[in-house]
């Protein structure tokens, strides 16, 4: 297994690297270079998710998302299968840019991540109905009853206390 460089020298020179610089989206690589000089840590993470080279040359997208919630990149960190989770539902990209609450709920109660995998629907009421990330944050439960029952998400899409209301 190769050792990673050290993170600053890196990050100051990380288009010399041969595998951070291969993370760069072809034909905009400046955004993915600034944002390694912004968060130089971002480069070790690079290193001990291999999967988030390819995912960020599939979705540059998700660098700005990254520069836009930095707390994203440590989820990434503790929870590798996020990288899988965005690859199956690229959409979540964009409600983590611009939903920090959804971050934290993923970070706060990781099952999330298996639910949106096995529901897309999820992503849809969560785009829908923002009030659904906090309702999961406080009574976490919900998500748990989203899983067993998807019948029910369709419901929460128009009266989301169907959800509160149920029961396992």
């Amino acid at each position: 297994m190769l050792a990673a460089p050290t993170v600053m020298g890196l990050a100051s020179n990380a288009h010399a690297d041969p595998v951070v610089a291969q993370a760069a989206p072809p034909g905009q690589p400046g955004a993915f270079f600034e944002l390694l000089r912004e968060r130089p840590e971002i480069v070790q993470i690079i290193w001990q998710r291999p999967g988030l080279i390819e995912l960020m040359r599939q979705r540059p997208e998700l660098i700005e998302a990254i520069r836009q919630r930095p707390q994203l990149i440590e989820v990434i960190r503790e929870r590798p299968e996020v990288i899988e989770m965005i690859k199956e539902r690229p959409e979540t990209i964009e409600l983590f840019r611009t939903r920090g609450d959804l971050v934290e709920l993923i970070r706060e109660r990781p099952q999330t991540i298996q639910v949106i995998r096995e529901r897309p629907e999820v992503v849809d009421l969560i785009r829908e109905r923002p009030e659904f990330v906090e309702v999961v944050r406080q009574r976490p439960e919900v998500i748990e009853i989203a899983r067993q029952r998807p019948e029910l998400i369709h419901l929460a899409r128009q009266r989301p206390e169907v959800l509160l209301q149920a029961q396992k």
